[in-house]
């Protein structure tokens, strides 16, 4: 099975943006298990990676793989609405 490849676009030291990070390591963790890899990017230290991806707002998160790039942006805390988002339930559900 093909990796999941994931973007998060971040603004370090902001309170919102260190919640995601936890949430989607614990998502990734506790649903994709080993499956997976997660780049993340602040957009203050490296601001084209942000530009070139059209990120406006943080924290943002890209699943870049498998299957069509699909972003999502929040806190990420709803594991139910991260599956269905980016269509995990077929595949581990």
């Amino acid at each position: 099975m093909e990796k999941f490849l994931f973007y998060l676009y971040i603004l370090t030291g902001s309170e919102s943006s260190e919640i995601a990070i936890r949430n989607v390591k614990k998502f990734c963790e506790e649903e994709i298990q080993s499956n997976y890899e997660i780049f993340i990017i602040d957009i203050l230290e490296e601001p084209y990676l942000a530009e070139e991806s059209k990120i406006l707002v943080a924290p943002t998160l890209i699943k870049e793989s498998p299957g069509k790039p699909i972003r999502v942006v929040g806190d990420f805390c709803d594991t139910d609405k991260l599956m269905q988002i980016f269509d995990l339930e077929k595949v581990y559900g």
